[in-house]
């Protein structure tokens, strides 16, 4: 599931860094962050995959949900405004539940991890 979710991060940060600013963000630099994060985050993906430790995946669990829940008031603040069809709609809810699956699945990691350490 972890590999899945940090291949899937690729083509998402190609969307991302193709779809056109004034439509889906704020100002350039949003965009680009976005791009940047998703990167930094699929190579911790790929990361956890080699070598799993416990603060690796609590970090990125952490980081992720932080992740989640910006994605979650940039969708209300901005694209909420700017949405025009079903398509749209359907990016950004594609865009919210992306971050929250993955958080959900690497807090479960983690739980998985503290249960075969004891």
């Amino acid at each position: 599931v972890l590999a899945a979710l940090a291949l899937l991060l690729f083509p998402w940060a190609l969307a991302l860094a193709l779809a056109p600013t004034a439509h889906w963000f704020a100002a350039p630099w949003e965009q680009w962050s976005w791009v940047d994060i998703d990167l930094t985050l699929a190579a911790a993906l790929f990361r956890v995959l080699r070598r799993p430790t416990l603060r690796l995946v609590t970090a990125l669990a952490a980081a992720i949900t932080v992740d989640a829940i910006v994605t979650l008031l940039q969708a209300i603040a901005w694209n909420t405004r700017v949405v025009e069809s079903g398509r749209d709609h359907a990016i950004v809810a594609m865009a919210c539940a992306g971050p929250a699956l993955a958080a959900v699945t690497l807090w479960g990691a983690r739980g998985r991890m503290l249960v075969l350490a004891k």
